[in-house]
């Protein structure tokens, strides 16, 4: 995972959304 993932993850850890785009994106 990129640097930019694990911003996404930080930033959307608290959100059933965030951690769905998350996965998308690893």
């Amino acid at each position: 995972m990129s640097v930019d993932g694990r911003v996404v993850v930080v930033a959307g850890a608290s959100s059933a959304a965030g951690r769905a785009v998350c996965a998308e994106l690893a």
